[in-house]
Formats: structure tokens, sequence, C-alpha cells
């Protein structure tokens, strides 16, 4: 290739490729291709600190008297002012060559010059992307997170809370969460399941279960996550998404929903409620076997006519409290059926003979508890009546009939 080949090439790159040398203040362009007179805008040997922002200038001597002093090789990020107004940034890349002159006042540089002004623009937007999120997080009760499956990490970004900073990088965070307090332990498998059940699923968006997060040494809070599933530049999975701290809207939700399904009078549950969880544990046990008993108390009108309504509700919270003393068992649903009658459904022996004995030993203790009042009974067996609520509950309503109607004051189990 010959000389005029040679400077074709050369001046046919999108960079440029220059000599420069530094003489006292002066840093002179000796040579160049067309790329670097284009790139600063320059037509021939003029000096290149010119070209550049004031207060560059002295950054870029001193860099390249170093590299005289050493011998070494820099590289500098310079910005241009344009004639337009706007501003290039430029990558500069420049090796010390040696002197030419032997009482090395003069000193000759190789430099390669890049424009890189779309770049640091990316940066600068993504720079700003992840200063606006850390504001948008501070400012609400929120925290972003982005796990990348390939690593095992979390990094965690905004309000500090929890037991974060407000940035920090958790790595091996799975076994981190299974080791520490950070996740309520009931919760654990839940959180994970947050983790590993998204990786490859198809669904763009997920909202998780929630969970409870330590915020403070012994203090938990109900969370949510909402997330998504995404893959990097390297086509490895990520889950961006953020926290959300749910708390007292999970607190306000669960006391609405007890409040709809309590008595107001009683706090055991009301009859619609009661009906609904007796139902639900005989279909979801049906292998265990069961007691419905119904109660009511005796003479409950001639209470309310005699000394008012207001101790009348009094009788009615007592016996509420008695009876959750006396048939207290995990599994059992209490409930006020109206006015002064109660149900109870409860897991008992399968044998019939020791379930009676019990329960009339329930009852009798009961009755020592409501003195001077009384209570009257009906019991009806799933060994006799089958798991099907409807025909325990009429089955035990006739057994109650049938104590009020022959000296209240008793236990009647229902016999087919």
């Amino acid at each position: 290739m010959d000389t005029t080949q040679l400077l074709a090439h050369l001046n046919s790159l999108q960079g440029g490729i220059a000599q420069l040398t530094l003489d006292g203040e002066q840093v002179q362009v000796t040579w160049a291709n067309a790329a670097f007179y284009r790139l600063l805008e320059l037509t021939s040997g003029n000096d290149l600190l010119s070209c550049v922002l004031p207060d560059e200038r002295t950054a870029i001597r001193q860099a390249l008297n170093t590299q005289c002093e050493q011998g070494s090789h820099c590289e500098l990020t310079l910005r241009h002012l344009n004639k337009d107004g706007s501003i290039s940034h430029l990558y500069c890349s420049a090796s010390f060559v040696g002197f030419t002159k032997p009482e090395k006042t003069q000193a000759l540089f190789s430099c390669l010059l890049l424009d890189i002004s779309a770049h640091v623009y990316h940066s600068q937007q993504l720079q700003w992307e992840r200063e606006r999120y850390m504001i948008i997080s501070a400012l609400s009760d929120e925290l972003l997170f982005e796990y990348r499956y390939a690593d095992d990490s979390l990094h965690v970004l905004g309000k500090p809370y929890l037991s974060y900073p407000s940035e920090r990088l958790l790595r091996r965070f799975s076994r981190l969460l299974a080791r520490s307090k950070m996740c309520f332990k009931d919760d654990l498998p839940r959180v994970l399941n947050l983790i590993h059940g998204a990786y490859g699923a198809h669904a763009a968006r997920f909202t998780s279960p929630k969970f409870r997060l330590q915020v403070t040494k012994g203090i938990y809070r109900w969370h949510q996550a909402i997330y998504a599933l995404r893959r990097d530049e390297q086509a490895q999975p990520i889950l961006i998404g953020k926290l959300v701290d749910v708390h007292d809207a999970t607190l306000k939700i669960s006391e609405l929903t007890r409040r709809s399904l309590a008595d107001g009078l009683t706090c055991l549950y009301n009859q619609r409620a009661a009906t609904e969880k007796a139902q639900q544990q005989l279909q979801t046990q049906p292998d265990c076997a069961w007691a419905l008993l119904l109660f009511d108390l005796d003479h409950f009108k001639a209470i309310n006519d005699s000394l008012g309504h207001a101790q009348g509700n009094e009788v009615l919270r007592h016996f509420a409290f008695a009876l959750q003393k006396e048939f207290y068992h995990e599994a059992a649903v209490m409930g006020r059926m109206g006015g002064d009658e109660f149900m109870v459904l409860m897991p008992v022996d399968k044998q019939e003979a020791s379930t009676k004995a019990k329960l009339s030993q329930y009852y009798a203790n009961l009755q020592a508890k409501l003195l001077p009042h009384q209570v009257s009974v009906g019991v009806a067996l799933t060994c006799n009546c089958g798991h099907s609520y409807t025909q325990l509950f009429n089955a035990a309503d006739a057994a109650l009939y049938y104590s009020k109607h022959h000296g209240r004051n008793q236990l009647t189990f229902y016999t087919p």
C-alpha cells in the first residue's frame, strides 16, 4: 500500500487519528485524518486546546505532561463546543511517542479520537432514570428491587426501611433469606416461590401473595411485591419490581372481614359465617368425626322482661364466654344463630360412647358456670347423621326440640 492509498484509508475511518505536539502551554495538531478535523470542526494545524471547553484545558495539559514524565498512556474525555452551540463528548486515547528536539522541549503524541456523545447521553439518561426512581421510591412506601437469577443477587433501591439502607446489593439472597429473620418464618416458602415461580413463566406482570418482612428487630409488617420477568443484554433472566407496604390496609381489611363475620354482641361467628365455616369443615375433613350442638337458653324472654335487655345482653355475653371455655377446640366452629340460640361444631372421638360421655361432662361444667340460668341442648353426631351440614343441623334441632319440650335444662342426643 503506497502513501496515497494509506492516507485515503485513514481519511475513510470514522474515528480521528492524529499526531500532537506539546510545546509549553500549547497542544498543536501536526497531522490528522479527515475524521479528526471533522470531530473538532477544525481545518488544519490549530491549537487543540482552543477546541475544548476552558475548564478542561488545564487537565489535558497535566495529563500530557504526566505522560512525558512517565512514558505512560492516558485516556481522557473531552467536551467540545460545536459551532452551533451544542456540546460533543469526545473520547481521547493518547500515547507518548518521544521528543522531537534534543532539548526535550517538544513532545510528540499519537492520538485516537472518538465521538461518544450518544453513549454519554444514554448514560446520563440512565442515571437520571435511576435518580428519579430513587426519589419516587423515597417519597412513597415502596422499595424498588432487581433480582438476578444468574448470581442470586438482589439490588434494593429506595426508602431506607426494612433492614436495608437506601441502596444495597444483597448477594446469595435466597440463602440469606432462608437463614436470617428478614422474612417471617411462616411466609418464607411464599417469598421463595415468588422468586423461583416466576422463572420461565410467560405472564407479563405478577402480583405476589402478601408476606411479612421485618422492619425493625422483632417487628414485622405485611408487604406485597409487584414485578415482571425480563432479560438483560446477555439474555439472563431478571426480576424487576417494587415492594409495597400493605400492612395498614391488610389490617383494616382483616378487621372489616372479622366484623362482617362476627356477632356484634358475643364476638362469636354470626349465623351466616358459622354456617359457612361449619360446611367448610365438614367438606374438607370427611374422615373426621364431628358433633353439632345447638344451645337454647331456658326462659330467656323472662330475663329480658324482668331484668331488662341490658341484663339480658350481659347473660348472652357470659354464656358465649363459658361456651368457649368448655367446648374449645382449635378446629371448632362456634356461632350465635340468633336471639338466645348458639351452635358449636367440634371434632370428637369416633367411639360414640366416649363422645357422648365427654359431651355430657362438658355440658355439666357449662351448666355449673351458668347458674342460676339454665340451657337446653340438642346434639347430632356424624356417625349417625353423615357429613351433610343440613342433615346434622336438622337432627340437632330435633334433639333440641325434645330437650325444650321434655323439661328443659337437659342435653339430648339425636337418635335415628
